[in-house]
């Protein structure tokens, strides 16, 4: 859905663990999506944000490019 909105140049899916206990531990999903250029990833952003797929709220926001090259994922 993303290359709607411009060149899709990678896609990283992210999962963690939200608190202590394994078994009932709420999962996190991050998905990365790295464009061509900013003006794509900022129409990208005003399209999906606040949006439900498969039941989930679509958070999305600029990540901190030096953690992606760094892939400190976690933030």
């Amino acid at each position: 859905e993303c290359s709607k909105y411009g060149e899709v140049i990678k896609v990283v899916i992210y999962t963690e663990q939200q608190g202590d206990d394994d078994d009932n531990a709420e999962q996190i999903v991050k998905i990365f999506v790295e464009f061509q250029t900013s003006k794509q990833a900022e129409k990208t952003i005003e399209s999906l944000n606040g949006r439900y797929f498969a039941g989930r709220l679509i958070k999305a926001e600029l990540y901190d490019q030096m953690a992606y090259q760094a892939e400190d994922l976690s933030g």
